[in-house]
């Protein structure tokens, strides 16, 4: 019987890397609602479309400059609104609990309980993303915190990044991730499952190994298979 040494069991130690904010929570929904009532104290009706176009995918401050300049408002203000904006976000995800998708946290437990480092990338306080992905917190499964500005993305940065927090190679992580942040996980090398989310239709998923609607059996079998799990 072939007997791995210790250096190379740990060279194939895999990661699974879960976009907990928003592939567990439902992010998207409480950026654009965090949105509203300081956009609206500026002058700006927000609705999908100009949230898109203007703040998804950018530094929360460039993406609200870009929108009060859209809308022939000031951009003064801009650092201000997009303060406000952040500390409503961090508000909305610490009691967005019982919106969780539970099935992605039991799996990242299961996987744990059998030998693959799990990582859960959020904006949260440790202790208060603790509370929060309870369901999901076992031995094995850490947290990561990432103050990345990037509105509702994770680039290839933030995935490098907790990759090697976890300590392991980039190829041998797979990501959870919703499809803005797909390109990211693909550039640092990761095979990925993606989560579909309404208000991110006009992202590239190309390259994802599965995107699914929701986290089913399918998608678990899925990601097992990627883990090289049985």
């Amino acid at each position: 019987m072939e007997t791995r040494t210790g250096t190379a069991a740990a060279q194939l130690q895999r990661g699974l890397l879960i976009e907990a904010d928003l592939a567990v929570l439902p992010g998207t929904d409480l950026m654009m609602a965090a949105c509203k009532a300081p956009l609206s104290h500026a002058g700006v009706k927000l609705d999908r479309d100009l949230f898109v176009r203007c703040i998804f995918g950018r530094p929360l401050t460039k993406g609200v400059e870009a929108l009060l300049d859209r809308q022939g408002k000031s951009t003064s203000s801009a650092g201000e609104v997009a303060g406000e904006i952040a500390a409503k976000y961090a508000e909305a995800l610490q009691g967005a609990a019982g919106k969780a998708r539970d099935a992605i946290l039991a799996m990242s437990k299961n996987v744990a309980g059998r030998g693959v480092k799990v990582g859960l990338i959020t904006q949260l306080p440790e202790e208060a993303a603790r509370e929060c992905f309870a369901d999901g917190i076992a031995e094995g499964v850490h947290i990561l915190p990432d103050t990345a500005a990037i509105a509702c993305v994770h680039g290839w940065e933030s995935w490098r990044r907790a990759s090697h927090k976890l300590q392991i190679r980039e190829r041998l992580c797979v990501a959870i991730a919703v499809p803005g942040s797909v390109r990211g996980a693909l550039a640092a090398s990761m095979r990925v499952v993606a989560i579909a989310d309404p208000a991110q239709e006009h992202a590239d998923c190309g390259g994802a190994d599965l995107l699914t609607e929701t986290f089913d059996a399918a998608a678990r079998a899925t990601t097992l298979a990627l883990l090289r799990m049985d």
